[in-house]
């Protein structure tokens, strides 16, 4: 495929929708490590990171970040993540998954101030 041959603002186009893409995906990464099950009562070490990252204060979350370049209301995303974690059913996390978030979100809560070291 020969790039020169597209006009800009297609080519620019292009890029735009692979940068939001590649956003979502560094998103879903970071949710799908938030729901990894707890090892004994800590949760794994990517899970707390996963965590900062979603829940984090400014300077370590990167979440706000990355839904702002996606044009996404930061804080009605966390609301909605965690209702839907903590709702009795949900078609897109299993009770598994679910639980698991959680377990790790209640730790996070109560260690926050632990884990910026």
């Amino acid at each position: 495929m020969n790039l020169n041959t597209f006009e800009e603002g297609l080519l620019d186009s292009i890029q735009t929708e692979r940068c939001k893409k590649l956003l979502w995906s560094v998103i879903q990464l970071a949710v799908d490590d938030a729901c990894k099950a707890p090892y004994k009562t800590r949760p794994q070490d990517d899970t707390i990171t996963a965590m900062r990252f979603l829940f984090g204060d400014l300077y370590e979350s990167g979440l706000d970040n990355y839904l702002m370049w996606l044009d996404v209301d930061g804080k009605q995303f966390k609301r909605r993540m965690v209702e839907a974690m903590f709702s009795d059913r949900h078609d897109k996390f299993t009770d598994f998954k679910r639980r698991a978030f959680r377990a790790n979100y209640n730790w996070y809560l109560r260690n926050e101030i632990n884990t910026n070291n």
